[in-house]
């Protein structure tokens, strides 16, 4: 494994990891809009955001769990 595909396994754990953390942000966000009054948004109701928490979760941790197969993919071919 080159150094190239080192650094795209992790920029891809990164990213997977960010997108756990939008998931995880999009359920609590949910759970607010459901309990609380004050965060009543016009137009949205929690449907929305259990799905947009669930999606964004899903990608991320399948882009954890797959970045090695997926950085070795992008990072073929790069080296010297």
């Amino acid at each position: 494994m080159n150094l190239f595909q080192k650094i795209a396994i992790f920029l891809v754990r990164l990213l997977g990891i960010v997108f756990l953390l939008f998931g995880i942000n999009g359920f609590v966000y949910t759970v607010m809009l459901a309990i609380s009054p004050i965060f009543k948004i016009d137009g949205y109701d929690a449907t929305q955001g259990v799905i947009s928490g669930a999606f964004y979760f899903i990608l991320g941790l399948a882009m954890v769990l797959f970045a090695a197969p997926i950085g070795k993919l992008i990072g073929r071919g790069l080296d010297n």
